[in-house]
């Protein structure tokens, strides 16, 4: 994704979230978290450029298109055939893993 790109969903989880993100260029975060629809924990990863696991995720989205972080880790993914963009958040303590590009 170029910067540009990058820099406007880190603009847009920001103003929707009202938190300070930092993009330390992401591509995949592994996370354990509640499932109450199935109330199960899943684990799964998260990386960007594919689609949202169903598992956690009862969305029809397309797939994730930033990655960021400041206390949490929060994911940007585009709703499939619209405009919207829908902001995910993760707690620290929900993340296993953290895997950015190499710089």
């Amino acid at each position: 994704m170029d910067e540009k790109m990058r820099e406007a969903f880190k603009r847009f989880a920001e103003e929707t979230t009202g938190w300070h993100l930092k993009d330390t260029k992401i591509k995949k975060i592994s996370v354990r978290t509640f499932n109450s629809r199935i109330k199960k924990y899943i684990t799964s990863d998260i990386c960007v450029g594919e689609e949202l696991d169903g598992n956690i995720f009862e969305v029809n989205h397309a797939p994730v298109a930033g990655i960021f972080e400041s206390d949490n880790y929060f994911i940007v993914a585009p709703d499939r055939g619209r405009i919207n963009r829908t902001v995910f958040l993760f707690e620290d303590k929900e993340v296993l893993g953290v895997e950015r590009e190499n710089l």
